[in-house]
């Protein structure tokens, strides 16, 4: 990787591959921290001033001011097909690859330049003998001059991204996720980030089901299991809870009432009524707990992208009372503070989370 603050990733291409620095317009890094806010108000005929009901962060801009002296030929359009795409794609920064963005091509990419030619090199390794009381073969790589010359471009320009979702999202669960593949200033950021290490993560079974006789377990007199989560972000996350069907059905463990239960620390039970799978998705496999659209949505495993598929099936009808919840922000692990509690039945399967964590 190249070194903090100049370097960038979009797409999976390192800016290092297409020859470019990320630079800044003066002697000083600038950084917009927050989206901007909008404030939500009506108009109060009668009276000064308005009503307020609220604010909301807007959709975030990203410019990135660019330079570059040695771009090829094919970099150069290698260039214009990357950042002239229409789609949304990953945007990370080298100095905290914890932050992965969600962003498209806001405006055409800008560029000035100059063109130069270049003489071509190539390594060339050459055979010698040495005389030291015998003849001892010797082997000098050096560059030599192919008698080409390419076209490079140097200049500079700006590249404008914009991300719907203002938030970026987590990247790996733990620091030395990122120690592993290939990030070697994980020490310069990790307390910032607020992650922890595999060890610190295991040792509170995090993702662990645990059974009922553990009196530690909040609950446990009610819930039959529970997920220890943690959000090192800095805005409430929701989550997707993976529930499979137990012989074509949702419905609690056996003795443990007559309502399947979903609770979040700090949020209302989510107190669902047991039902069958629609008779019309044969190969659904379970449900998603969707607490960010707020829905109990059917899903099948799609074994080619190795993911949950919506089947179109929406459950919300069997919800009795309660809320979705989110995995507050902020909080260190601590499995007495962080946790989902079931009375599903999981004999057959152990449930699984999908982690959603936002940062600003």
């Amino acid at each position: 990787m190249w070194s903090d603050f100049i370097g960038f990733t979009f797409d999976g291409v390192h800016s290092s591959e297409l020859n470019i620095l990320r630079v800044s317009d003066g002697d000083r890094y600038e950084e917009v921290l927050l989206p901007d806010i909008e404030d939500k108000t009506v108009e109060n005929s009668g009276r000064d001033g308005v009503y307020y009901y609220g604010s909301f962060y807007q959709s975030r801009n990203i410019d990135i001011q660019i330079a570059f002296d040695s771009v090829t030929e094919e970099q150069y359009r290698n260039i214009r097909r990357l950042f002239g795409q229409k789609k949304i794609c990953k945007l990370i920064f080298d100095e905290r690859p914890y932050k992965v963005y969600y962003v498209k091509i806001a405006e055409p990419i800008s560029l000035e330049t100059i063109c130069f030619d270049e003489r071509e090199y190539e390594w060339v390794r050459h055979d010698t003998e040495e005389s030291n009381g015998g003849y001892i073969p010797k082997s000098i790589n050096h560059k030599e001059y192919t008698g080409k010359v390419k076209r490079i471009y140097k200049g500079e320009g700006s590249i404008s991204f914009i991300a719907y979702d203002p938030f970026a999202r987590q990247l790996y669960k733990t620091l030395d996720q990122y120690a592993v593949n290939g990030y070697n200033n994980v020490d310069e950021w990790a307390n910032s980030s607020g992650l922890l290490t595999a060890e610190e993560y295991t040792d509170g079974a995090y993702d662990i089901y645990q059974d009922i006789s553990n009196s530690d377990i909040k609950h446990a007199e009610k819930y039959n299991g529970q997920i220890n989560v943690y959000n090192p972000g800095d805005i409430d996350a929701p989550y997707y809870l993976y529930l499979p069907y137990v012989e074509g059905k949702i419905e609690p463990a056996q003795g443990m009432g007559d309502n399947v239960i979903v609770a979040t620390d700090g949020m209302p039970d989510l107190v669902i009524e047991p039902f069958e799978k629609k008779d019309t998705s044969a190969t659904e496999t379970g449900v998603i707990i969707n607490t960010r659209a707020e829905l109990i949505e059917g899903v099948r495993f799609d074994p080619v992208s190795k993911s949950w598929r919506v089947t179109g099936n929406i459950y919300n009808r069997y919800i009795k009372e309660g809320k979705f919840g989110r995995i507050f922000k902020g909080n260190r692990f601590d499995f007495r503070k962080q946790g989902i509690y079931l009375n599903y039945n999981v004999s057959t399967e152990v449930p699984e989370i999908f982690y959603n964590y936002l940062y600003y």
